[in-house]
């Protein structure tokens, strides 16, 4: 008796475990993609890009069915302890929504992601940005062809601090 009651707690336990991780929302991967690199805070010795503008970069490979893409001068804290983002596909939409893990310092940082998405088909997707810091300024958010191109750059300008300084 006292053995199964042991043998059902252990059990509860790890289905406690795995639910408990499964929902993390620091993870930086998922099933449907994953932050694979990111700059330092940007100054003005590695800026490529205009700061007056937050672009991406993407490029596909329709062998591997893997999206990857680069978020250009996207924004965070100039502390930020983790950058990781969580990637999810509904239907023709790919979301890709950018976190922190924690604001440290009183100041904000301009920086340049890198991540890929898998199983993506090779057709028609909205590729939707949701960043952190955008305020009221345009979404990130545009329309991609894979049977049609399967790469290209795609940009929206920006005003707010910390862009266009």
């Amino acid at each position: 008796m006292k053995n199964g009651i042991f043998i059902r707690n252990i059990l509860l336990f790890g289905l406690m475990m795995i639910a408990l991780f499964a929902c993390d929302k620091n993870s930086i991967n998922n099933s449907e993609g994953k932050l694979v690199s990111h700059t330092l805070c940007k100054d003005e010795k590695n800026i490529v890009f205009d700061t007056g503008e937050s672009c991406v970069e993407y490029s596909y490979d329709a062998e591997s069915k893997v999206l990857n893409f680069k978020h250009i001068n996207t924004s965070f804290n100039c502390c930020p302890d983790k950058l990781y983002c969580d990637i999810s596909i509904n239907n023709n939409t790919i979301i890709i929504e950018e976190f922190e893990r924690k604001a440290e310092c009183n100041c904000m940082c301009l920086y340049d992601i890198e991540a890929e998405v898998y199983n993506v088909e090779a057709k028609t997707y909205v590729l939707k940005f949701i960043e952190p810091y955008i305020g009221d300024q345009e979404e990130l958010v545009f329309e991609i062809d894979l049977s049609f191109n399967t790469s290209g750059t795609y940009c929206v300008e920006r005003t707010n601090y910390p862009w266009g300084i």
